[in-house]
């Protein structure tokens, strides 16, 4: 499960976690425009990624999923 907001989807987080699921938070930097935003490390979250492709690399890195399309994926 990829979270793309801390609150509320806090919750539905743990409820993945507590089923088995890994958790990742993806970077937005510009979510604030121009402004820096903080982003945090949440301890309880299998990865912390600064886009899509590098949860993908990680994903594979990590011999989560395999390499190249699976069947019936768009």
């Amino acid at each position: 499960m990829c979270r793309v907001e801390r609150d509320p989807s806090v919750l539905y987080l743990a409820a993945a976690r507590s089923c088995g699921q890994r958790t990742a938070y993806v970077e937005r930097p510009r979510e604030w425009g121009t402004v820096d935003k903080p982003e945090q490390r949440e301890p309880l979250d299998a990865y912390h990624t600064t886009g899509m492709d590098d949860l993908a690399d990680q994903l594979v890195a990590d011999n989560r999923v395999a390499d190249g399309p699976r069947p019936g994926a768009w």
